[in-house]
This record gives structure tokens, C-alpha cells and sequence, in this order.
């Protein structure tokens, strides 16, 4: 089964050590897959079962694109409202949480 990474984003206010661990354990609680903790952003991953619940929309796949002219292509991976609703518990915490788009391979 395949995971969607969101990313977080803090409130200003919230863009500190303990307020971002505050979040962390907020996000674990709810079974969200904590990746990672930055000064700004928190990362995790949701199964998409847990992504429907928790905001309400479908994710939409997305296929991955082959190598181009341009670049050496994306690998696949999930697409949603540019921002998601924000959970009451965090709140307080978060300016918005959006799907973390997958990368695309530069090339020459």
C-alpha cells in the first residue's frame, strides 16, 4: 500500500522546537507516520484511507511521467486541493497543510 507525504506548515508563532514536537505527537496521535521536523514544517506520510477520513477529499493519483527532452521524468504520486482543512487539534499550530507533489529529475 502506498502512502501520501504531506507537509505542514507552522504558524509563525508555532516555528519553534517545542511547538513543532507538539505537532509531531498531535500528527502521531491522529496515526500520521512523522518523517520528519524542521524549523518551519512538519513531514508525514497517510495511507490514503486515513487521508479520505481525516480530510474529506479523494486523492488523486498521479502516474509517473517518463524521462523527456527536458528532464529525466517524475515518479508518481498524489494530488489534492492546493491547501487541506487543518484538523481542530492543530489549529493552533498549523497555517496549512498540503500534499508534498513528488519531484521531478532534472536533467541536462
Amino acid at each position: 500500500m502506498s502512502t501520501i507525504p504531506i507537509g505542514i506548515l507552522l504558524k509563525p508563532t508555532s516555528r519553534n522546537r517545542p511547538a513543532a514536537e507538539q505537532v509531531a505527537q498531535l500528527a502521531r496521535d491522529r496515526g500520521w507516520a512523522v518523517t520528519s521536523i524542521g524549523a518551519a514544517t512538519v513531514s508525514a506520510r497517510v495511507s490514503p484511507e486515513q487521508f479520505r477520513r481525516d480530510f474529506g477529499v479523494e486523492p488523486q493519483p498521479l502516474a509517473p511521467r517518463p524521462p523527456g527532452g527536458r528532464d529525466f521524468g517524475r515518479p508518481g504520486g498524489y494530488a489534492a486541493p492546493e491547501s487541506l482543512p487543518t484538523p481542530s487539534e492543530l489549529e493552533p499550530y498549523v497555517e496549512s497543510i498540503a500534499i508534498t507533489p513528488p519531484a521531478t529529475r532534472l536533467g541536462p
